[in-house]
């Protein structure tokens, strides 16, 4: 299933020598927890719809940062907001998990 997304290595790769470069070991770090808290969840959740791998990597980029913080944000009127920004990339991962086992289910049924 990751395999065919080895063409985001060399962009990724680009951006943390970047940020690395500019701001040191806290561009590494800041570079690395985009990627993993925000670029990462969302490529898994797109992939599972079947979208081509260019539009998965541009809407991973862009609907991260306004979604995982509209998950961050509600979150916070239920929990601490220190547990809400800890849970939210997995509420992203499990939406997509649930997404792929109804899909699978389904296409059981057919």
């Amino acid at each position: 299933m990751y395999a065919k997304h080895r063409g985001i290595i060399i962009p990724a790769a680009v951006f943390v020598v970047f940020f690395s470069v500019f701001f040191g070991i806290v561009g590494f770090r800041m570079s690395l927890g985009y990627f993993f808290v925000y670029f990462l969840p969302f490529l898994v959740f797109f992939d599972i719809l079947g979208l081509e791998k260019r539009d998965t990597y541009i809407y991973s980029a862009l609907l991260s940062l306004a979604l995982l913080s509209t998950v961050v944000f509600y979150g916070g009127f239920v929990m601490p907001f220190k547990i809400a920004i800890l849970l939210a990339p997995f509420t992203i991962i499990g939406l997509s998990a649930g997404i792929a086992l109804y899909k699978k289910k389904k296409q059981k049924h057919i």
